[in-house]
């Protein structure tokens, strides 16, 4: 399958529907009692916006195959949900990671330049 190609300014503008549909898609994936809790820092010209969920059900493999076009699947998401949003963070110049961390819990972290007014 080839992934289709848009033009940076296409993408440019799409990050308020990125920040709704991460957190949808955290939600979605959160076993019931969890939580998700949003953290932001300023670092070294960036803004990271840090979504962390306490009880994910994001298998070990789903994780490292999230950004892949239509290779993560599961609870309703295509396989091109999070390639698509790797790619409209990609072009506002960001990054985008996703890791487990302690005691189970699964970190996305979004890194958007940030300039001063």
């Amino acid at each position: 399958h080839s992934f289709p190609t848009r033009r940076s300014s296409d993408l440019r503008g799409r990050i308020q529907q990125v920040f709704r549909d991460i957190i949808r898609f955290c939600c979605d994936f959160s076993h019931p009692g969890g939580d998700i809790a949003v953290h932001t820092n300023l670092r070294d010209g960036f803004v990271y916006i840090d979504i962390v969920e306490s009880r994910s059900r994001i298998t070990e493999e789903q994780l490292h195959d999230m950004f892949i076009p239509y290779q993560f699947h599961g609870m309703g998401v295509s396989g091109l949900f999070l390639a698509v949003t790797e790619k409209i963070i990609k072009a506002h110049d960001g990054t985008i990671d996703v890791h487990r961390g302690p005691e189970g819990t699964t970190h996305l972290s979004i890194g958007l330049p940030f300039k001063a007014p």
